[in-house]
C-alpha cells in the first residue's frame, strides 16, 4: 500500500460507496449509522468499532458511525464513547488522545459499572421472587449481560446466547426471543443474543416487535412469526434505499484523521 503523508491526505477526496448499512436514528442530536467495516477500512485501514466527524475527515458532519461487524453487546458503549469523544474534541478543542482517554475512563468507571449493577439488581429480584414457572433462579446466573433500553413496553436485554443454549434452550438463536415466545423469558422482556452483530440489531428488533404487535392484535403465534418476518424484510428494503440515497447525496470527502477537534463539524 502506498504511504500518503497527512498533509497530502487532506487534499485527497473520495466518494463514499457501499459504506452505510443501517440508520439507527438520532442520539444526542447526532444521526447514528451502522457502517460496513471492510469498506471503511479501504479508506482508513486502522478504523475499528466506531467513529465521528471530529476524529475522521471522511466521516460526514454530525454523524456517528458504528461498526456493523461488532457484537451488539458493545453497541451502546461504543455509541456513548463516540458521542463523548465528539463533544470534547469539538466543544473544548481537545486532542483525539485526550478525548479518547477520558471517554474510555467514563465508560469503564460509570457506564459499565452501572450496567453491572443493573444486572445484579435483576438477578437479586429473581432470586427473591423466583424465576418463571418451571425454571430456577440459578439457571439465570450470568445470562444477562447488558440492558439495551425498552421497546413496545418490554425491557430489552443482551444475553449470553451460548449459556442459554446450554442451560435453558438449545434452540435459542437469532434474532432472539421474547416472553410470549419462550416460557423461560420473564414477562415483559426481549432477549437478544450477544453473538449477534450490530448489523443485525435493527432488523432483529423490528422482527421481534412486529411479532409482539401481531400477538397483541389477536394473531396466533404462527401468524405472528409471519408478521415479524414481513416487517423485517420491509425494513431491510427501506434501509437499502435509505442508505443508497444518503450516499448519493453526500459530496466527496477528504481522507485521513484529525489529531485535534475543530469548532465547526465539517470535512475540511
Amino acid at each position: 500500500m502506498q504511504i500518503i503523508s497527512a498533509r497530502r491526505a487532506r487534499n485527497i477526496r473520495v466518494k463514499l460507496k457501499d459504506i452505510y448499512r443501517t440508520y439507527m436514528g438520532k442520539r444526542g442530536g447526532q444521526p447514528v449509522w451502522v457502517v460496513d467495516w471492510h469498506n471503511v477500512c479501504r479508506i482508513y485501514p486502522d478504523w475499528i468499532m466506531g467513529g465521528n466527524d471530529q476524529r475522521y475527515r471522511f466521516n460526514p458532519p454530525d454523524e456517528v458511525w458504528i461498526d456493523a461487524s461488532m457484537g451488539i453487546e458493545e453497541y451502546e458503549y461504543t455509541l456513548q464513547h463516540e458521542l463523548i469523544e465528539q463533544r470534547l474534541m469539538r466543544g473544548r478543542m481537545w486532542t483525539y488522545d485526550q478525548a479518547h482517554d477520558v471517554s474510555n475512563h467514563l465508560l469503564d468507571t460509570v457506564l459499565r459499572r452501572k450496567n453491572g449493577e443493573r444486572v445484579e439488581r435483576k438477578l437479586k429480584k429473581m432470586r427473591k421472587f423466583g424465576a418463571p414457572k418451571g425454571f430456577a433462579a440459578e439457571q439465570y446466573e450470568h445470562v444477562y449481560h447488558a440492558f439495551n433500553g425498552s421497546a413496545f413496553g418490554h425491557e430489552v436485554w443482551v444475553v449470553n446466547g451460548s449459556l442459554i443454549r446450554m442451560n435453558l434452550d438449545c434452540d435459542f438463536a437469532f434474532p432472539g426471543a421474547h416472553s410470549l415466545k419462550r416460557k423461560y423469558i420473564p414477562a415483559g422482556e426481549i432477549w437478544l443474543d450477544n453473538a449477534m452483530s450490530c448489523g443485525q440489531l435493527k432488523f432483529a428488533m423490528v422482527e421481534l416487535v412486529g411479532m409482539l404487535k401481531a400477538k397483541r392484535d389477536g394473531k396466533t403465534l404462527e401468524q405472528a412469526y409471519a408478521c415479524g418476518y414481513e416487517a423485517r424484510e420491509k425494513e431491510r428494503e427501506r434501509q437499502r434505499k435509505l442508505c443508497a440515497a444518503h450516499e448519493l447525496a453526500l459530496p466527496p470527502v477528504r481522507i485521513g484523521a484529525r489529531d485535534r477537534g475543530v469548532r465547526v463539524a465539517a470535512n475540511h
